[in-house]
């Protein structure tokens, strides 16, 4: 979960081995979150989907799902 003056702006959610979906509120922070987790992941096989999102909309998928700090 990255944090710009106390506001989240992007959050990634997934689990070991599997696709991994970040959830950002503007697009040159997804895009550069895209490209981090890409390069992060775990193997070829391993999609990262980005999505622009509402942060209160992407926090409740994060109380589903196991959050990654990138």
């Amino acid at each position: 979960m990255l944090t710009s003056n106390r506001k989240t702006v992007v959050v990634v959610v997934g689990s070991t081995g599997a696709d991994i979906t970040i959830f950002a509120r503007h697009q040159e922070r997804l895009v550069g979150a895209k490209t981090e987790a890409e390069a992060a992941r775990m193997s070829e096989e391993q999609s990262v989907t980005a999505v622009p999102a509402d942060m209160s909309r992407a926090i409740m998928w994060c109380k589903r799902l196991d959050v990654w700090e990138i």
